[in-house]
Formats: C-alpha cells, structure tokens, sequence
C-alpha cells in the first residue's frame, strides 16, 4: 500500500468512526418473530357507520424509527395509541403484528434513516410524522470520551432527517422523540451517548425550528424517574409491551389535539370509502417487487382441485444467510381465492430485502396454474383484499381501526 492509499484509507476509517456510520447488532443481537402470533385478533373491524363517521377526521401518523417503532412487541405501541386516540390512522409502507403501518426499520441508525428518506416506497408522505431515532448510533460510544462526539454527530444526522420531513409538501408536523433509555451490559456508554444527544437537542430545538411544525416528545426523563421499573432486569432495549404503554400515554395527549385530515381522493371525483391498497406482485415477472421485512398476505385463485394445496414461496438473493424457502398448505382451490399470511424475517437478521416467487402444487406434486396472484402487505384483519392491480382502493373489505381511509 502507497502512502496516497493509505490516507484514503485512514480518512475513510475516521469518516466512519465520526459520523456514527452502520454499527452491527445495534438494537438487539437476536431478533425473532417467534412468540409474536397472539394478540392479534382483537383489532377492532369497524361497522359500515363507524368508517362513515371516521372518514375524514382521522388523524394519519407515520412512525419513523429502528426497531423499537417496529420489531418485536413494537406494534403494541400502536395498539396502546388507538384505544387512547381511536381516530389515528397509521401511515406507511411498513406492517408490523398485529397489521399496523409504519416506516421503521430494524437495525436502522440515522445513516440509514438518511438512506430512505427521499423513496416513498419506504418513507411516504403524511401529514403527521413521530420519528425516534438515534439509539443505535449510540452504540458507537465505546468509552466516556467517545460520548460528546457521538452525541453531536447523531443530532446533526437527526436535524438533517428533519429537514428533509419539512421539505415534504404534505408534512404539517414532525414530533422528534427523545432517544429512549437503555441498559446494555456490554456497552454501557451507550445509554450515555443517548441521553447526551437528548440533552443537545432540548437546548437547539427551539433555535432551530422556532415555528410550531417541529414538536419535541419528551419520553427520557419521565421514564428515568421510573428507571428500574422500566428496564427491570438483565439487559433492556426494545421496551416490553407495558413499556409500550408508557410511551404511547405520553404522547397520545399530543397526538389526540391534532387537527384531522380530510380522506385523500383516489380517483378525483367522491365516492365510496376505502383503504389503499398496492398488490406487489409483478405478473411479468411472475414475482413480487423486493420485500421490505414485514408481515405479507398472499392470496391467489386456482382451479378445482382435490386435497390441500402446498404452495413453496422463495426468494431471491445473493446475500449468504439471507434466504427465505418454506412451504404453506392452503385449502384447495374451489373457485374460492386461497390466501396465507408470512412474515419475511427481520432485515441484517437473517433476511435481506429481495423479490419472492411462488409455486403451487397439489396433493399429487403436479404444478397447479394460479392466477390473479395478490401480495400485500398484512391488513389488521390478516384477511387479503379484494383482487386489484398496482395501486388500488379496496371499498369491499372490512376495514380494521388503525386503517387510514381514502376515497374510491
């Protein structure tokens, strides 16, 4: 190596030590959906004059975040928000358990928040936005002297996440979350990081952002006020689903003195009420578009046949250790549509964002032909949608509280 290489090099290192780049095994060193399945069929589906009555005063909110906004027991954070605030509606491209939207992805630091800002396939317009982020970048906090340094540097990719909100024409607020605490054995500078980035962003905040589109939520030190409680015991960073609780308490006041938005208008002229919905599934290609981690229904008609049908669903990818292969059992096709729900797996943790294929077989191993192939992302009903193509508004299905509703 030359001495030019090896300045580049030495720069690049320090670039990454500097601006809290991807850290691995951030949030959490194993994350798994196992345990995950119940609960979820209390989600309210609401009466033909409850969507009537919701359509045009739900309060849409899209949650930004790593993996406390979403993996694990995330989605009770929702759950806790919608029997404060009946009338909010989740906003995003994202589902977690129980079939709620969002946009937050496990692993993520504000690097990788920086990285999907601009796609709204993974990031969508809203009014209303809750975005908490900055723990994992903590992590990087390795001694009491890396604290100030990784501090400052989250803040500034935090303002900058911010600013690119703003910049939105739909956006009408943004509600910056304080960095939660955290007890992580291995790092224990990491908690200090966090609460030393919460400290520089009450003193800039107003500074920064003097109107009102820019609101703080301060969940640090109501909760180190209850400490122990809240961590328990042993190490502690996703919150539990009581943690959950506490938050969603805290920010639901704010959230319940928002102004409603009328139903987005799908078609230009008024008519029915419904729920967007877009079928990932591309029929040229006869796959899916590339899978955010999350929770799918997939769902299909196929002709007469006898037994049970075994449907293999793969995806592609050239990432090691990141393959999906596993086979479903679905009632045979009758004329009626056959559908099953899977989760992907949770992205760095053994699944990387890649398109899926489908195979249909009948109880004698033949290839049974299927058509109008639905992929969508899981509904709070874990029930698919009426059968559309592209981007859609299903005025058919049962809608689910937490839905946001649009016009056909």
């Amino acid at each position: 190596m030359n001495k030019m290489q090896f300045v580049v090099v030495a720069i690049a290192i320090l670039s990454l030590q500097v601006t809290g780049a991807e850290v691995r095994n951030r949030t959490w060193d194993r994350l798994s959906e196992k345990g995950l399945r119940d609960g979820r069929s209390d989600v309210k589906v609401l009466a033909a004059d409850e969507v009537s009555a919701l359509g045009g005063r739900q309060i849409p909110l899209c949650m930004i975040g790593d993996s406390i906004t979403w993996a694990q027991q995330g989605d009770w954070w929702r759950k806790w928000l919608l029997k404060e605030v009946p009338q909010v509606a989740f906003v995003g491209t994202h589902t977690g358990r129980f079939g709620f939207s969002h946009a937050g992805e496990g692993g993520n630091s504000t690097v990788g928040v920086l990285a999907r800002i601009d796609d709204r396939s993974r990031v969508p317009d809203a009014p209303y936005y809750h975005l908490m982020i900055g723990i994992n970048d903590s992590s990087a906090a390795r001694c009491e002297a890396d604290v100030p340094r990784v501090a400052s540097n989250t803040v500034e990719s935090i303002w900058k996440i911010v600013d690119r909100l703003l910049a939105r024409p739909t956006t009408r607020k943004v509600f910056l979350a304080s960095i939660l605490p955290a007890r992580v054995a291995k790092r224990p500078f990491r908690d200090a990081a966090g609460s030393k980035a919460n400290e520089l962003m009450r003193a800039e905040l107003g500074r920064r952002y003097p109107s009102d589109r820019v609101v703080w939520v301060e969940y640090e030190r109501p909760i180190r006020q209850e400490i122990d409680e809240w961590l328990g015991k042993g190490d502690l960073v996703h919150p539990r689903i009581d943690g959950y609780r506490t938050i969603a308490g805290i920010f639901a006041p704010m959230l319940s003195a928002l102004e409603p938005v009328p139903c987005p208008n799908m078609s230009g002229s008024p008519s029915r009420l419904g729920v967007a919905i877009e079928n990932l599934w591309i029929e040229k290609d006869a796959c899916t578009r590339p899978l955010i981690p999350g929770w799918y229904v997939v769902s299909f008609s196929a002709g007469p046949t006898e037994g049970k049908l075994s449907v293999r669903l793969r995806n592609s990818t050239d990432k090691p250790n990141s393959s999906y292969d596993k086979v479903f059992e679905v009632a045979a096709g009758d004329g009626r549509r056959c559908e099953f729900e899977f989760m992907t797996g949770y992205a760095g943790y053994g699944y990387a964002i890649s398109p899926f294929h489908l195979e249909v077989m009948d109880a004698g191993s033949n290839v049974v032909a299927v058509t109008q192939v639905q992929v969508e992302k899981m509904r709070p009903s874990r029930k698919s949608s009426q059968f559309g193509r592209g981007v859609f508004v299903d005025a058919v299905s049962p809608v689910s509280e937490g839905e946001w509703l649009v016009t056909e």
